[in-house]
């Protein structure tokens, strides 16, 4: 018997399948994961006030917004603005009237639309920075390894880690798992080679 609580510590490695899968879920896809992850996940006397606020999920969404706007949007350049604005200016003469709101809501579409990277650029120019920002947001906040294999793949995540307590008798017991066998250097550390950069933070676990 356990005498005490056990202390996890779980890593999960992905690969470039991993990310290939993830891509190709659509905004609705992943949202719907976030959502099912967070609700699962809320506990304690403060869940109601989290859930209320959708903290965690607005978290996530925003990480993942963020993350996919690098990665198919090109930098904007000022003939880009200049055209959306001529653009926005047609489309107030149709409506008549623009909250400052949606007049900004415009422009950034507007701007995504007219940068969009071709599919090859998206697909081999990884954002390294916002890519590990949002790994780890989502290790931080999903609470099951059912949740990592609907975004990446069930063949595509490798978890490996260790538990340990303290027995009724006063032993300590520390014992290793593993699910999956990874050879690589994980998908984080392997576009950081090619691209030849540093890390901004540490990757470990991607």
């Amino acid at each position: 018997l356990i005498d005490k609580s056990v202390r996890f510590d779980t890593t999960f490695t992905i690969n470039e399948a991993a990310l290939e899968h993830f891509h190709g879920l659509s905004t609705k896809e992943v949202y719907r994961v976030f959502d099912e992850s967070c609700q699962a996940g809320r506990k304690g006397i403060f869940s109601w006030f989290s859930s209320l606020l959708k903290i965690c999920e607005r978290s996530l969404k925003k990480s993942y917004d963020q993350y996919q706007k690098e990665r198919i949007v090109h930098d904007y350049q000022a003939i880009t603005y200049k055209s959306c604005k001529k653009d926005l200016k047609t489309y107030r003469r149709k409506k008549r009237w623009l909250s400052s709101r949606r007049k900004r809501q415009f422009l950034e579409a507007c701007m995504q639309r007219k940068n969009l990277k071709s599919r090859e650029e998206a697909t081999n120019e990884i954002p390294v920075w916002q890519l590990t920002r949002l790994m780890k947001n989502i290790h931080k906040r999903l609470p099951s390894k059912v949740h990592f294999y609907q975004l990446f793949g069930y063949k595509n995540v490798f978890i490996h880690g260790h538990f340990s307590g303290e027995k009724v008798d006063g032993f300590a017991f520390d014992h290793y798992f593993r699910e999956g066998i990874f050879r690589g250097t994980g998908t984080v550390a392997n576009s950081m080679k090619l691209l030849k950069i540093r890390s901004p933070e540490s990757t470990n676990s991607l």
